[in-house]
């Protein structure tokens, strides 16, 4: 299946997710991703005390795996490259997104 998320975001996710294990970008690859419309800037991870600009964002929910197997990072992403961090996550065999 070829890849969604584009090429110059998928390197962004793989650097955040190495800075925040201490490995190396390279140890991360997509699992799972899907296309989605963010119902407003936040990318649909809300903070309390911040203001979002209530607009339709094109963007990804990109789920980057360990090429040992052993973690998972999630991240939500715009399709102008801008990304929030959602969680780290235990590891799920045949992961489907919904």
């Amino acid at each position: 299946m070829p890849q969604l998320t584009p090429h110059h975001i998928v390197e962004t996710l793989q650097s955040d997710a190495a800075g925040r294990t201490g490995t190396d970008p390279s140890q991360w690859v997509i699992c799972a991703e899907r296309a989605v419309q963010w119902t407003d800037t936040s990318l649909g991870l809300r903070e309390p005390g911040h203001m979002y600009a209530r607009i339709m964002v094109p963007g990804y929910r990109v789920v980057l795996r360990d090429v040992s197997g052993t973690r998972e990072m999630v991240y939500h992403a715009g399709f102008s490259g801008s990304y929030k961090f959602s969680r780290e996550q235990p590891v799920v065999a045949d992961r489907e997104l919904g």
